[in-house]
């Protein structure tokens, strides 16, 4: 089996468009893998409790830890560790469904 030539360079075609297939394989891969964590994020959020949901919501919308243990009476080493946890149980949710390596 012959292979077609390009004008330029006498190369073969095919091996001119392996570094344009392997990228769009690559970006094709990124893509599917950042929807796929993503939909387990969402997930996992729907796993946490009332107050942890909300507690985080605030959290990553910028509200303060000394804001957050004043809301809710409880102390700033309270709130941390609360919001530690929370990441946690996130982290292990998605790694367990997408079976990600530590």
């Amino acid at each position: 089996m012959s292979r077609i030539k390009t004008k330029k360079a006498n190369e073969p075609i095919i091996d001119s468009l392996v570094p344009d297939v392997e990228n769009l394989v690559h970006q094709t891969t990124v893509a599917e893998a950042t929807v796929a964590v993503w939909q387990q994020f969402e997930d996992s959020l729907a796993q946490l409790d009332e107050d942890s949901l909300v507690l985080f919501r605030e959290y990553l919308e910028g509200t303060t830890v000394p804001a957050l243990s004043k809301s809710r009476n409880l102390s700033e080493d309270q709130v941390s560790s609360w919001i530690a946890k929370i990441k946690r149980e996130i982290f292990n949710h998605i790694r367990q469904r997408c079976n990600l390596r530590q």
